[in-house]
């Protein structure tokens, strides 16, 4: 039974403290934490070179990834979008893919308020 409380101790304490000294905050209750405004910017590149810019309200999967996408071609405010930071690469992917692109590009756009200094993450993915 000791060992039951030592495991409970290391899962709901230590674990979310190294998580977020070390890391992301993956395994940290961050909720309602905070928010912010963000839009991203997706453009694929057809084979013929040309520049398409896509609505990421059209690749939201209905989950509830899917709900940052949703609106997201303009600012928009919602919870930290850590996580979204943390696949844009994985979303380029999925846009060269769905698109029938060659190239996609992905630009997060961040920032706590209208007055708050803009923070800029990029993604490039190359589909063949």
């Amino acid at each position: 039974m000791r060992y039951l409380h030592v495991a409970v101790g290391i899962a709901l304490f230590v674990l979310p403290i190294l998580s977020l000294a070390l890391g992301s905050g993956t395994f940290a209750w961050t909720m309602y934490s905070g928010s912010g405004e963000y839009w991203l910017d997706v453009r694929v590149k057809d084979e013929s070179g040309k520049w398409h810019s896509v609505a990421p309200t059209g690749l939201a999967p209905s989950s509830a990834t899917g709900s940052l996408l949703v609106g997201a071609d303009h600012y928009r405010r919602g919870p930290s979008v850590a996580l979204l930071r943390h696949h844009l690469d994985d979303l380029a992917r999925y846009a060269c893919v769905e698109r029938h692109g060659v190239t996609a590009e992905v630009v997060l756009h961040e920032r706590r308020d209208a007055n708050a200094t803009e923070r800029v993450t990029n993604a490039h993915a190359e589909c063949r």
